[in-house]
């Protein structure tokens, strides 16, 4: 809320990931719509199975918000109500249409205040299936609160011939393993294992980026034959997939967890009851086996492997495998040319969300990997291909293939594009087209600043009328915080408080906002008095409130922080800000790690109108102003770290927050949160503001 304490700061210099998030898609609708009376009895069947496991499995339930989503009508039918009041009830069950730029997959999302399990409808009609598929995804849902974060490991090494070869003898010892028992056993998890590690051998990074995937998609799929079926089920389940799910493959990069998991989860629960236990981050699969079984593998692994391949009718794979690398290698030269020198469209990725087939999946060295079938949404709109789309290497380029003819068309015969408003195609000097954001000019931006500040004052106008419960309520997005004294969700946050007779009465003075009218922030006085009758206050200060532009148009507030000082001599009641720019282009830079920053970089650092809020006393307003207070401060001040820090941005505007703990000359430790504001000025990152409020000791 706007009632905060301050002091010192420290400074990290900035930059802004797109974030990612990746979505497997695994089957299509095929109805206009959801028959609810089925979508009720998978609901049950789910709910079923998740109360026999009773949280054993993971120490945490796996029941918890399930969506089934029709790709076509984008209708949705939930298990429980949502937080927004998008949804209604429907006897057990809630149902409503998800917009446009929710992405639909076989995943875990957040929509409408709530993290959901999403699948799309139609599920499987095998029982097995569906029950299989219902546990893997619920378990995405709570992956995050068990530790295991989500992957995007390219895995490159496993399209290349020596990858798949030695991949798949690894799954053929696995499923003798499964299938046998004793000596017999041993051998065949022996061979798996050697072949996993010479794997790991030649390749570099094969061992680190292959363990991310079994613990994202390995544990997922496990948990699945886990919780829905049987002992016996799940081993013969298990054997039929390593036996006949390679020949349907047409890759392995990101499918090779879905088998590899469910088969080393299956022989540690016939020889450890408890081997999850131990897992962790960065965990091999195999490695608990390995040692449980006592096995000890050469020093020429090499020659190992050579002499148990044959066991495993090696001969047959490896020229199997040599002709498809020979069409592997003539593909990927196609590639090349079509995406290096080619016709292309090229549309940057900036906060995407994408969707795909991970059979369909092939990465090219130096230029990044390629999806057969692939749905991605960003701030420029959605994308569809039916034909092959390039994901550039660290994720800052999609790229899609275009006729000799083509003249910014949003459709070929291999893609569709849905554009927003604001982003067109555009020609460049290559012969090549891009997406870009289109021309603001000045009045533009001054209107969406205009239109930020009327909402700051009906905000505040909603608080004067109303309560400020109510206001907060009504004004913040799902997403935005407030201090109390560590960042929290605001409606969470509001929705807990009682409405009282109190008043918290703002206004504002100053305001900025992105050139592309995105992002913005409100900064002014506030007071605070117990009994809205009374005027007299018994608290006053100054506010910052972030804003963010969303899909409607309307601006929310994405975080609240403030400082409380001696009351002034006179209030501001008209609001300004500065020259406002339009076309002001997105830079991204690197992240680089927090360090303290002297005196001396702030003279570099600071914007000449940069606004300095401490607590208990007046805002040090414009450089020089600032600098005297940041050097008095640094007097005082031997080290600083930050913590718990994010950051968000768009286009020239960018804010960080976290919690910053400074050690002062008398080892004394002082902790509290921080705000900062940058805006992108004659090509340069400037802090335009900055805040720093204790926290309070327990």
């Amino acid at each position: 809320m706007r009632l905060q304490v301050f002091a010192t700061l420290l400074i990290w210099c900035l930059g802004l990931i797109p974030s990612c998030r990746f979505h497997v898609v695994a089957q299509q609708a095929t109805d206009d719509g959801i028959d609810i009376a089925k979508a009720q009895l998978c609901f049950d069947e789910a709910k079923s199975m998740f109360s026999a496991d009773r949280g054993e499995l993971w120490g945490k339930s796996l029941d918890g918000p399930i969506l089934f989503v029709d790709r076509r009508s984008r209708m949705v039918v939930t298990n429980t109500v949502d937080r927004q009041n998008q949804l209604t009830r429907v006897g057990d069950v809630y149902t409503g249409r998800i917009p446009n730029d929710v992405m639909i997959a076989n995943t875990a999302t957040e929509w409408s205040g709530v993290k959901w399990t999403m699948l799309m409808w139609p599920l499987p009609s095998d029982e097995d299936a569906r029950k299989v598929l219902l546990a893997h995804e619920a378990w995405h849902r709570i992956q995050d609160e068990l530790g295991f974060p989500g992957s995007g490991a390219r895995n490159a090494h496993l399209n290349t011939l020596d990858g798949r070869y030695l991949l798949q003898l690894e799954w053929r010892a696995l499923a003798s393993a499964i299938a046998a028992s004793g000596e017999t056993q041993v051998q065949a998890v022996t061979d798996a294992i050697a072949f996993r590690e010479y794997r790991h051998q030649l390749f570099e990074n094969a061992a680190l980026e292959e363990t991310a995937m079994e613990l994202h998609e390995g544990l997922a799929e496990y948990t699945g034959i886990r919780v829905a079926l049987n002992e016996e089920s799940r081993r013969k389940r298990t054997i039929k997939q390593l036996k006949h799910r390679p020949k349907q493959l047409k890759s392995f990069v990101r499918s090779f967890a879905y088998l590899s998991g469910p088969a080393y989860g299956v022989l540690l629960d016939r020889h450890k009851n408890d081997w999850l236990d131990s897992l962790k981050t960065g965990s091999d699969m195999a490695q608990p086996l390995k040692g449980i079984l006592g096995i000890q593998l050469p020093d020429d692994l090499k020659s190992f492997v050579d002499k148990r391949a044959g066991s495993y009718d090696a001969a047959s794979l490896w020229a199997t495998e040599k002709n498809r690398d020979d069409e592997r290698k003539a593909i990927l030269e196609n590639y090349v040319k079509q995406f290096s020198t080619g016709p292309k469209l090229v549309l940057p990725l900036i906060k995407m969300r994408m969707s795909f087939n991970p059979n369909k999946v092939i990465p090219v060295d130096g230029l990044g990997t390629v999806y057969l079938t692939l749905t991605v949404s960003d701030e420029w709109g959605v994308l569809k291909t039916t034909g092959d789309a390039l994901i550039s290497d660290g994720f800052t380029q999609l790229i899609v293939g275009v006729p000799e003819d083509y003249d910014r068309k949003t459709e070929t015969a291999d893609w569709q594009l849905k554009l927003n408003e604001g982003w067109s195609i555009e020609k460049v000097t290559d012969g090549s087209f891009i997406v870009r954001k289109q021309t603001r000019t000045e009045d533009q931006v001054l209107r969406d600043l205009e239109k930020l500040v009327e909402t700051e004052k009906a905000f505040a106008d909603a608080a004067l009328k109303k309560n400020t419960r109510q206001a907060f309520l009504k004004f913040f997005s799902d997403e935005g915080v407030v201090f109390q004294p560590a960042a929290v969700n605001a409606k969470e946050f509001w929705t807990k408080r009682p409405e009282t007779s109190a008043l918290l009465a703002w206004n504002p003075v100053w305001a900025d906002i992105s050139s592309n009218g995105e992002m913005g922030y409100t900064t002014g006085d506030w007071d605070f008095r117990p009994d809205r009758q009374d005027e007299s206050s018994i608290a006053v200060g100054q506010y910052i409130t972030i804003w963010k532009k969303q899909a409607n148009g309307d601006f929310k507030a994405v975080l609240d922080i403030g400082i409380s000082h001696e009351k002034p001599a006179a209030t501001n009641k008209n609001w300004t800000g500065p020259e406002v720019a339009a076309n002001a282009p997105r830079v991204e830079t690197a992240k680089p790690g927090h360090s303290f920053i002297e005196h001396p970089a702030y003279q570099k650092l600071l914007a000449e109108g940069v606004r300095l809020y401490r607590d208990q006393k007046l805002p040090f307003i414009g450089k020089q102003n600032a600098l005297k207070q940041i050097f008095d401060e640094q007097t005082e001040i031997k080290s600083g770290r930050v913590s718990d820090s994010k950051c968000d941005g768009t286009g020239d505007f960018l804010y960080c927050y976290g919690v910053l703990e400074l050690t002062k000359k008398d080892d004394s430790v002082e902790k509290g949160n921080f705000l900062r504001i940058w805006k992108l000025r004659g090509g340069e990152w400037k802090i335009t503001l900055e805040v720093f409020t204790p926290i309070p000791s327990e």
